[in-house]
């Protein structure tokens, strides 16, 4: 498969819409070479007419990080996926970081997921609560299914954390999760950034500055931390800081029992 069309394909999966921020090359060794192979596919497309961008609602600071570009009726045909085409014209986003940090967390299990089928919801409400994306993902080969809530939160304290998110899904997910399309072994996966940490940096930029590095030390002890507010709570929660998103596969996850699991 060409890039254009691998490209296509994983935007189309995300729902239709992305910017070149997340499509930075994972791979690249330096950060000076994280968007060489982005800008030059994304200038590609745009001229084939496989993507456009979205206006913008808010006053663009960075366009590569900002601006939201949409899968195109001739680009979803290109893929042969022109039936999945949504026919409402998507809107650039409000909150266009929490946006990006969606999407960078929905690309990592496409990139990292490789071998399963992926889906994504992103307005499943359960009993008024709505996840940030409902991640579905099925063994191709054995036919295994696993489903995650995802729940991104960038705030000032971890108790917020706790108070309005996670005994809020405690809450609502006392219920049949079945009647939602969801397996009982569904898990929450609260994925934590501090306000002050620029989610829009690349994890190959993250030596350009030094002072990341600390603020990374700083979310990985509060995740810690909210994970153990949850050690009463059943064992359904599994906790990351943001800066972790590339490594979704790896058994990096925490759980309320204070041990590091991974995901599958």
């Amino acid at each position: 498969m060409n890039l254009a069309k691998e490209w296509l394909n994983q935007l189309m999966t995300l729902g239709g819409v992305a910017t070149k921020n997340n499509f930075y090359s994972h791979t690249a060794k330096s950060p000076g070479g994280i968007f060489c192979s982005t800008l030059n596919q994304f200038k590609k497309m745009i001229k084939d007419e496989f993507i456009r961008p979205l206006p913008t609602i808010t006053r663009t600071r960075n366009k590569r990080q900002e601006t939201f570009y949409c899968i195109t009726s001739k680009g979803a045909n290109y893929i042969g996926r022109k039936d999945e085409l949504k026919a409402r014209d998507p809107k650039s986003p409000n909150n266009v970081m929490h946006e990006s940090m969606k999407f960078d967390i929905a690309l990592s299990f496409l990139r990292n997921f490789k071998d399963y089928d992926i889906s994504f919801k992103y307005d499943l409400s359960i009993n008024g609560l709505r996840p940030d994306i409902v991640v579905y993902i099925e063994d191709r080969y054995k036919g295994l299914k696993y489903h995650f809530l995802v729940e991104i939160e960038r705030k000032k304290t971890i108790e917020k954390v706790y108070k309005e998110k996670i005994l809020k899904y405690e809450e609502a997910l006392k219920t049949d999760l079945k009647q939602f399309g969801l397996r009982p072994e569904t898990k929450v996966l609260v994925i934590y950034a501090d306000v002050k940490f620029d989610a829009f940096l690349r994890p190959a930029e993250y030596i350009k500055f030094p002072y990341i590095a600390s603020e990374v030390t700083l979310m990985e002890k509060r995740v810690k931390k909210i994970a153990e507010m949850c050690a009463d709570l059943p064992d359904r929660y599994r906790f990351i800081p943001f800066s972790s998103f590339e490594h979704l596969r790896e058994p990096i996850w925490l759980t309320p029992r204070k041990t590091r699991v991974a995901l599958i």
